[in-house]
């Protein structure tokens, strides 16, 4: 829905990190000057029961709860970074260039969904990584770019600058560096969904320029809409490598159980989806320059 297509693009903007020598320095950006291309599929199984009397669960769901939906999705993007100024800045700008979701309900076979307006595939977000490594939103373009989407993006960009999650943070082997990220969303006129994911980078082993990491993350979603509060509480883990002469992450895999509740008429309709996450990502250096005047 609204609020994962966003959560969507903020996770990708920390999808990538950059590291050096034995003792890794850990800096959530881009670098100037660089082409990445980010593959991620991702398969949930959701099982959906409601908790009250079925009168009050929506009518096009009373004849199919208990219900098992499985969805498989598959995005891809590009980001793309500029050469820089004299102060150091260089712009930035990131394209959804596919994406595709598929459903299986009750195990029925997979189906392809129709697009709609949730759909972030054709929108470019641009914005200008600063000296101190803060990332500064300047536009989003493309049929999918609302005016929702606009204000949700500058404001996700400015609360990534004032927590100051981008900085560098050094690392040895055995060591455990935290990433915590709060944040709220403003939904139009629905109200604010409040957002905090906690990641804990454990550094392995560095071997043949190859450092891996294992990851275990938590997330905690709140909202104050006015159609519903709607609570979620997720955890997970993963493995990832990363090469430290490309300064990208090739493959990544995650695992992550997300706790729905929703609230309706005094009864819950309770979710529970497992999800299984595999990113790949690829980088060259650019040949052309990224206009500044994103």
């Amino acid at each position: 829905g609204e609020l994962m297509k966003y959560l969507l693009i903020w996770i990708v903007l920390l999808s990538q990190n950059a590291f050096g020598e034995q003792t890794v320095y850990l800096d959530l950006g881009y670098q100037d000057s660089s082409n990445y291309k980010i593959e991620q599929e991702s398969i949930s199984e959701m099982k959906m029961n409601f908790s009250g009397d079925l009168a009050n669960a929506p009518a096009k769901l009373r004849s199919q709860l208990p219900m098992d939906l499985n969805m498989k999705q598959i995005t891809v993007q590009s980001i793309k970074t500029g050469t820089k100024e004299s102060n150091n800045s260089y712009p930035l700008s990131m394209l959804v260039e596919s994406s595709k979701t598929y459903a299986s309900i009750n195990g029925s076979d997979y189906m392809e969904q129709p697009s709609s307006s949730n759909n972030l595939e054709g929108v470019t977000i641009n914005g200008v990584v600063h000296q101190d490594g803060k990332m500064e939103y300047k536009s989003a373009s493309g049929e999918g770019a609302t005016d929702e989407l606009k204000t949700m993006m500058k404001s996700i960009f400015e609360q990534m600058a004032n927590s100051n999650i981008m900085a560098g943070k050094k690392v040895k082997v055995g060591e455990t560096v935290p990433f915590k990220m709060p944040m709220s969303i403003p939904v139009g006129d629905l109200g604010a969904v409040n957002f905090e994911m906690e990641m804990l980078y454990t550094l392995e082993s560095v071997t043949d320029e190859i450092a891996n990491f294992n990851i275990n993350f938590s997330a905690i979603v709140s909202s104050q809409l006015k159609e519903a509060n709607i609570s979620i509480e997720g955890t997970g883990s993963g493995v990832m490598k990363y090469d430290l002469t490309k300064k990208i992450a090739p493959s990544m895999t995650s695992k992550m159980q997300m706790d729905i509740k929703v609230p309706l008429e005094g009864d819950y309709l309770e979710l529970t989806s497992v999800s299984d996450s595999n990113v790949r990502t690829s980088v060259a250096k650019s040949l052309t320059s990224l206009g500044t005047g994103q």
